[in-house]
């Protein structure tokens, strides 16, 4: 007869073998870090770069416009004829994906 213990010392042994889900990137670090410069730390730029054409983030036209995908496209690889520029290369699929949450978050509640 198998005891209690044994099942559960053998139930223990089994979790410790399943991989562990990777926790999600912090959207919020990578947008401090790579982000917030251009676009403020809520989406809305500084005057100095709105004024060289930094989209407001915030803007209910510009969400729309785009889908996720596309803002996607344009963090990993940046959009030519900006001041943005390519991720893709310093930030990992992830955290990419984390940060088109992160940007979605700033559409203005209807």
């Amino acid at each position: 007869m198998t005891s209690f213990r044994t099942l559960a010392a053998v139930a223990a042994l089994c979790a410790l073998a399943l991989p562990c889900p990777a926790a999600e990137p912090d959207a919020r670090v990578a947008w401090a870090t790579h982000c917030a410069t251009c676009h403020g730390s809520k989406g809305k730029a500084p005057a100095r770069y709105a004024a060289q054409g930094v989209p407001d983030l915030n803007d209910a036209d510009w969400q729309s416009m785009r889908t996720d995908k596309q803002i996607r496209a344009l963090i990993a690889d940046g959009s030519k004829g900006t001041q943005m520029e390519p991720f893709k290369a310093r930030l990992t699929a992830a955290e990419i994906d984390a940060l088109v949450k992160l940007v979605r978050s700033f559409k203005p509640a209807k």
